[in-house]
């Protein structure tokens, strides 16, 4: 059977940031420490994005850009609203749409069900509708395979991974989310290919620990300071080769850079502010 999951991204969705701001709280980020809601730099905020889009087109990945919707101020972390995987059967590119656990987001959805639709892709939706699934903000694949790897958390319930695996063919590991601040898996965890991932060993359980160490030939610890300080866990590597993150994370990096990686740092501190960075910033599409 054909890999669910290409070896190299050569495309990505990005979403265009022109509503993007903190209007509610629903992660520890997005609150300062007397409880106030975060101010957004909409100037900034733009420059970074725009920046980011550029780093990703030097990687010669192709970038297409969703327009933004009022009212959905964090629709620009478009990692969440959708899982892309390709049809076990045919090999051909599908998407099984989220259903967000906050209602603020839930309206998100629509708008990338319809842009999937005119890129004749075919949508799913999860059977089971007492579930909560928020797609690659949980659901990281492994490259050139057909496993996932699954945040189990206060975002992903961990009943969506039986339908992923008996409905759509997918192996599965699930992973314990037990730390406040990791309450999706792209936040502490990404994947440089089948041999190295990089994780926060605060974010989870002994037993998830062990499935990490006992499935990669070799592992990279961040830190946790620079995990919740400068969401060095949420970086993306999409070709096994560079790895994009926010500047800052010097120790993350040269753990990295042990492994013979090139960093590319940006900078994403407006984005920071509602609780989301690199990997959150983009759809790998296939």
């Amino acid at each position: 059977m054909k890999a669910q999951f290409p070896i190299q991204i050569k495309s990505v969705l990005m979403v265009d940031p022109q509503f993007f701001d903190v209007e509610y709280a629903i992660n520890p980020f997005m609150q300062n420490p007397e409880g106030q809601l975060h101010r957004v730099d909409r100037i900034l905020a733009r420059a970074q994005w725009q920046a980011l889009k550029s780093v990703f087109e030097s990687l010669s990945l192709k970038v297409q850009v969703l327009e933004g919707q009022p009212g959905f101020p964090d629709m620009v972390f478009c990692a969440n609203q959708c899982f892309p995987f390709l049809s076990p059967g045919t090999g051909q590119p599908q998407v099984l749409l989220s259903r967000m656990r906050a209602a603020q987001r839930a309206g998100e959805v629509g708008y990338f069900k319809k842009w999937f639709q005119t890129q004749n892709m075919l949508t799913f939706e999860l059977t089971d509708k007492d579930t909560s699934f928020e797609s690659n903000g949980d659901a990281i694949p492994v490259p050139g395979s057909d496993k996932i790897w699954g945040g189990v958390g206060p975002r992903t319930d961990g009943k969506v991974y039986e339908e992923l695996a008996q409905r759509f063919e997918l192996k599965v590991q699930t992973l314990d989310l037990i730390h406040p601040s990791f309450y999706h898996l792209d936040t502490c965890f990404f994947v440089v290919n089948k041999d190295l991932c990089a994780y926060v060993p605060e974010a989870f359980s002994k037993e998830s620990i062990t499935k990490i160490e006992s499935s990669f030939k070799k592992t990279v610890k961040i830190p946790l300071d620079e995990a919740l300080n400068f969401f060095a866990g949420n970086a993306f590597c999409p070709d096994g080769k560079n790895v994009v993150m926010q500047k800052g994370a010097i120790e993350t990096k040269s753990r990295l850079q042990a492994h013979g990686l090139n960093i590319i740092e940006v900078e994403t501190s407006e984005f920071m502010k509602s609780g989301g960075s690199v990997f959150c910033m983009k759809l790998a599409l296939l």
